[in-house]
C-alpha cells in the first residue's frame, strides 16, 4: 500500500532536527525555479535564515508568538488607515 502524505509528514517529523532541515532544502531545491528571483537575494535570505536559527538556540534571541505579531500589524494598520 502506497504511503500517505500524513505519514511521509509523521516519518519525517520524527527525524532530528538538522536531517529535518535537509529534508526542507531537498524538497525545496525540487520545486521549479521562479524566474526572477535573484540567487544573490536568495543567499542572503538564506544566511539570515541561519543567523537568526542560530541565535534562536544560542539564546540569544527571544521568540515572539505569531499571535502577538500579527495583533501588533493589526494595531498599526488600524493607525495608518485612521
Amino acid at each position: 500500500m502506497p504511503r500517505t502524505l500524513d505519514d511521509l509528514k509523521n516519518e519525517a517529523l520524527l527525524l532530528d532536527e538538522y536531517d529535518r532541515f535537509q529534508l526542507v532544502a531537498h524538497l525545496l531545491d525540487s520545486l521549479p525555479d521562479t524566474s526572477g528571483i535573484d540567487p544573490e537575494i536568495d543567499a542572503t535570505w538564506a544566511d539570515e535564515v541561519e543567523r537568526r536559527h542560530n541565535d534562536f538556540v544560542a539564546g540569544s534571541s527571544v521568540p515572539i508568538p505569531a499571535e502577538l505579531v500579527f495583533e501588533e500589524i493589526e494595531i498599526g494598520w488600524i493607525s495608518v488607515r485612521k
